[in-house]
Parts: structure tokens; C-alpha cells; sequence
């Protein structure tokens, strides 16, 4: 299960899209990847004993200079728990905008960052809920590592916190 794990984080993680430099602004990615709560209902942060969640999104960033891009992104997934304290699964979309400050300059083989901003969340409505609620994510943060596999490709790993209300 251990190996299953990892292995489908290093796939679902992947992001595919254009080697931002300073000739190419621009940046178009591919995401997915696992998500885990950490709420009123409990705690399962880097556990996988538990229910897994997954979801699925698409970026696009803008190079501004040799450290700094700002990042758009949208994800679709679902988010729960199931544990003593109770459980819930929700159907959920995110967007955020992050300011992401790269350690390493544009012409690293690998260049790790850190992250930062600010979005909405809408819950979608299910059996149990008659209406779709929004909320804030505030602050969103995190960090990764973006790998140059060619000249227009990249791979990327990132862990992302979002905290709402």
C-alpha cells in the first residue's frame, strides 16, 4: 500500500507545461494529486489508513522576474475524513492566487520554492447539503520543487495548505 502510495504521488503530482524563463512568461499546467484533512472532525494529515481523496486541476502562471511568478490555479477533488470523531466526504472547487518566490534562478536544473495567497472554495452541494456554499481560503501556502526534464517541460512536486473558515 506503502509503494502504491508514493508511486501514484510522484505521478499525480506531475505537472506538465512550459519551462518559465525570461523568454517564456508563460506557464500552462496540468495537476493532480491527493488531498487530506485536518479539521473539527479530526486529523489526517500524512496518514494513509484512511479513506484517499483525489484532485485534479489546471495552472497558469506569469513570469515576472528571476525569483518571482504569480500562479493561478483551479482544482476539482474531493475532501473528507473517516475516523471517531466523525466523518464527511464533500465534493469541493478551489481557486487560488499564489505569489510564488523561487530560491534557485531560472536557469536551475531544479528549483525549489516557496509559496503564498489567497482564494475561494465552493462546496458543492450533495444529499445532506441543499445548497453549495463559498468560503475563503486565507492564506494558502506552501512550498515544491519544479524539475526541467526539456526545454518546455517540467516536472513538479508541491505540498499545498489551505486553511479556511
Amino acid at each position: 500500500m506503502k509503494k502504491l502510495f508514493a508511486i501514484s504521488i510522484c505521478l499525480a503530482i506531475l505537472t506538465i507545461g512550459n519551462a518559465q524563463t525570461i523568454d517564456k512568461k508563460w506557464n500552462i499546467g496540468l495537476h493532480g494529486g491527493l488531498t487530506q484533512y485536518n479539521g473539527d472532525l479530526g486529523n489526517d494529515l500524512y496518514k494513509t489508513q484512511k479513506g484517499t481523496y483525489a484532485m485534479g486541476g489546471i495552472s497558469v502562471s506569469r513570469y515576472f522576474a528571476g525569483h518571482f511568478d504569480l500562479n493561478l490555479l483551479a482544482t476539482k477533488g474531493s475532501v473528507g475524513t473517516d475516523n471517531t470523531e466523525g466523518n464527511f466526504k464533500r465534493n469541493v472547487t478551489t481557486a487560488i492566487l499564489n505569489c510564488r518566490f523561487n530560491i534557485l534562478g531560472p536557469k536551475s536544473f531544479a528549483r525549489p520554492y516557496v509559496f503564498v495567497g489567497g482564494g475561494v472554495i465552493l462546496y458543492d452541494k450533495d444529499l445532506d447539503i441543499e445548497e453549495s456554499k463559498v468560503d475563503y481560503i486565507a492564506p494558502s501556502f506552501g512550498g515544491g520543487l519544479n524539475i526541467k526534464l526539456g526545454t518546455s517541460v517540467m516536472l513538479n512536486f508541491q505540498e499545498t495548505f489551505m486553511y479556511t473558515s
